[in-house]
């Protein structure tokens, strides 16, 4: 399947950008570079770089608060308005999705996930990716333990185990799981499932499968899609048989390792980004509580 990676923002949704400055500096004007990167100035004109930022796109709704199709955070750096120039800081970008469903009188769940980079190329971002789809299924993970979570511990772990000692982790998993624990699980402050925790140099972001049109949107449809077909396939009885293994932090659930060819990026080359005429776009900054 062909997946299109597009920097022109869908119509009747809203860009929200928030941001923290460091105690003492005051913002008197923002501008936006070529590239779509938000640059924020003092009243002498000097750049200013944030604590903090964070772009969010959503679409409002009748008596329900607006629905996010994505949402990301930065910090010590800008933001661009594409979401796609600050994914050139990670060495790896996981797009994941995981879906469950009961076969012979177990619950099995199913990971897919796609391995990418974000490379800077002349005035545009080059989207790197693996053909390979990679899945991991389950077998029996207990109530209330989050599946998806349980698969984005296993790939950083597996990501961490695979790099050099010395080098130190930087990668990003985008799911569309559990927006609410995104913030605090990559602070440390929560874990993904008992008292296991992100590995330091993985944080999360948020796109949604059942809505939107950017990028992330599209290859997480994609996921989710691929996942519910192996569950299928299984459920079918279609696969090779081949031996689960144990997962060691969270007893009796064991796993195995899948994997598939399928993704291609369409345009893999990202410039600029364009609003339509009459879309709504908020700039907030963030006070900080102590002042």
């Amino acid at each position: 399947m062909g997946v299109t990676c597009s920097s022109i923002m869908a119509k009747n949704v809203d860009l929200t950008i928030k941001f923290k400055l460091p105690k003492g500096h005051n913002a008197e004007h923002a501008s936006i570079t070529p590239e779509g990167e938000l640059i924020i100035k003092d009243s002498d004109g000097n750049v200013i770089v944030p604590e903090s930022m964070e772009r969010t796109i959503s679409y409002p709704r009748e008596k329900k608060s607006p629905k996010i199709q994505s949402k990301s955070t930065v910090s010590q750096r800008y933001l661009s308005f594409s979401g796609v120039h600050e994914l050139t800081e990670f060495d790896s970008v996981f797009v994941i999705d995981t879906n469950t469903k009961t076969v012979r009188e177990n619950q099995i769940s199913v990971a897919c996930f796609a391995c990418l980079s974000f490379k800077k190329e002349g005035s545009g971002i080059r989207v790197i990716h693996e053909e390979k789809l990679n899945y991991y299924e389950f077998v029996n993970i207990p109530i209330g333990v989050n599946p998806e979570k349980l698969a984005i511990y296993k790939v950083a772990k597996d990501v961490e185990f695979s790099i050099n000692r010395r080098s130190p982790l930087n990668v990003v998993f985008i799911t569309d799981s559990d927006i609410q624990s995104h913030e605090p699980i990559n602070k440390r402050e929560v874990a993904m499932f008992g008292d296991n925790f992100l590995p330091e140099g993985c944080k999360l972001h948020y796109a949604s499968a059942d809505t939107g049109s950017e990028w992330a949107n599209k290859i997480i449809r994609f996921c989710d899609s691929q996942a519910t077909q192996l569950l299928q396939s299984i459920e079918r009885g279609e696969l090779k048989s081949s031996e689960y293994q144990k997962f060691e932090e969270l007893p009796p659930v064991t796993y195995r390792y899948h994997s598939r060819t399928g993704l291609e990026i369409l345009n893999p080359v990202v410039k600029g980004f364009t609003i339509p005429s009459g879309q709504k776009m908020s700039l907030y900054g963030i006070k900080d509580e102590n002042t």
